[in-house]
């Protein structure tokens, strides 16, 4: 999974650490789903704009069983309506 961080305030060290865990919520057109999700790749974007952007790669830790029903049925519409888009 890849998450964006815009005005994050954690420290860089905490953001660049692989195998660090981070709590996080995302917001799906439905509500949220909460997870632990563990740091494989980080980077800095926007640093010439004076701006504190983090793309992260991660691997989802821990997530509620109805959770990851929830986003597995997201992540498969939005597919969809990409594949539509593209043949449209």
């Amino acid at each position: 999974m890849l998450l964006g961080l815009i005005g994050s305030r954690f420290p860089e060290e905490d953001l660049s650490k692989p195998g660090r865990l981070l709590y996080v919520t995302v917001e799906l057109p439905d509500g949220h789903i909460d997870a632990v999700v563990s740091i494989a790749t980080s980077n800095r974007i926007g640093l010439e704009e004076n701006k504190k952007r983090w793309l992260i790669g991660c691997s989802i830790s821990q997530m509620k069983e109805d959770d990851k029903v929830r986003l597995a049925a997201y992540l498969e519409r939005r597919a969809k309506e990409a594949l539509v888009g593209e043949a449209g």
